[in-house]
């Protein structure tokens, strides 16, 4: 395989996020596209990486900061080396963003002022070679 995604199948997304309203918007809106499967789930470590090797996702949309946890991004890059990684977080410190950066994270997007832009990079990921 050469990197690009196959656009003869669907888009596999999964969504991580312990916010039920952030889960239901994301699946409402990338289940407007007919070429998406988008898989939702919260946050556990555990499960979030047997989900990843499972499903093999093009794209994670991921919150990994929130109640005392975070996710340990760098492991969900070395499960899922091929899949882009979109962080999607209320958290706005510059520190947490180039931890996200360093760990694996392709994007770290804001939810509130970023969240189109979220879509708009799993739309554009079908071309990414």
């Amino acid at each position: 395989m050469d990197g690009r995604i196959d656009t003869h199948r669907a888009l596999r997304v999964l969504v991580a996020d312990n916010a039920d309203s952030t889960r239901e918007r994301l699946r409402l809106l990338l289940g407007d596209w007919g070429h998406v499967q988008a898989h939702v789930c919260s946050i556990a470590p555990a499960r979030l990486l047997k989900l990843l090797r499972e499903l093999k996702p093009d794209c994670l949309l991921i919150d990994p900061s929130g109640q005392g946890r975070r996710v340990h991004l760098a492991q969900l890059r070395a499960a899922a080396p091929r899949c882009l990684i979109i962080v999607l977080t209320h958290e706005d410190s510059v520190e947490f963003r180039a931890h996200c950066l360093a760990s694996g994270a392709d994007h770290v997007l804001d939810k509130v002022n970023e969240f189109e832009r979220a879509i708009s990079l799993v739309g554009a990921s079908t071309a990414r070679e």
